[in-house]
Order: structure tokens, then C-alpha cells, then sequence
């Protein structure tokens, strides 16, 4: 079982004990640094739009227009959050974008 799928159960097992048990919802102290990675994508004038939207197909499996939306934004507003999640999926997107030379970077 892979550690996404993991999470995913544990987050649902909790949500419904909230639920069942009438407890305000809180963050667990390990949410933030278990799900809340990011993969930010900067505006660069090295590269085309094309390559852009077509990078972002492959790093976050999205279709052309979703990617189009992505590099129009981060072209207006200078950078955009691309992905939110887990870690480790935060760091192969920033590496599958790094590859044509996207500056990318990875945090919380």
C-alpha cells in the first residue's frame, strides 16, 4: 500500500471519528508537514508558452487547457503553486518541470 493511499485512510478514519463523536475539527500536529507540500513554478522569458504548457501536462497530468490556465497565471502574477500535497510528489513535479530548466521550488 502505497503512502498516499495510507494517508488518505487515516484522514478518513479520523474525519469520521470527528463526526461521530461531535469533536470540533483540529489538525493532527503531523498534518502540515505530511500533507502540506508544494511545488511552485516561476515565470521565466527563457521558454515558450508551448513548452511550458506542455511540461505541466507531464508533471501534473492535466489536460492542455488546465495546463494553458497554470502558465497564464504564473506568467501574470510571476509564479504559481502547481501542486499541494505530499511531499514526495512535490518533489518529482518540481523535478519533471526542472528538466527543461522550469525554475521550480519545493516547500511548506
Amino acid at each position: 500500500m502505497r503512502s498516499e493511499e495510507v494517508a488518505t485512510i487515516i484522514k478518513t478514519l479520523i474525519e469520521e471519528q470527528l463526526k461521530t463523536f461531535g469533536v470540533r475539527e483540529e489538525k493532527p500536529d503531523w498534518h502540515d508537514s505530511f500533507y502540506g507540500w508544494k511545488t511552485v513554478l516561476f515565470n521565466c522569458e527563457c521558454h515558450t508558452f508551448d513548452q511550458v504548457i506542455i511540461q505541466l501536462m507531464k508533471a501534473i497530468k492535466c489536460d492542455a487547457n488546465t495546463a494553458t490556465a497554470i502558465a497564464v497565471k504564473i506568467h501574470k502574477q510571476g509564479s504559481a503553486v502547481v501542486y499541494n500535497g505530499y511531499r514526495e510528489k512535490a518533489e518529482a513535479i518540481a523535478e519533471c518541470l526542472s528538466v527543461i530548466g522550469l525554475r521550480t521550488m519545493v516547500g511548506q
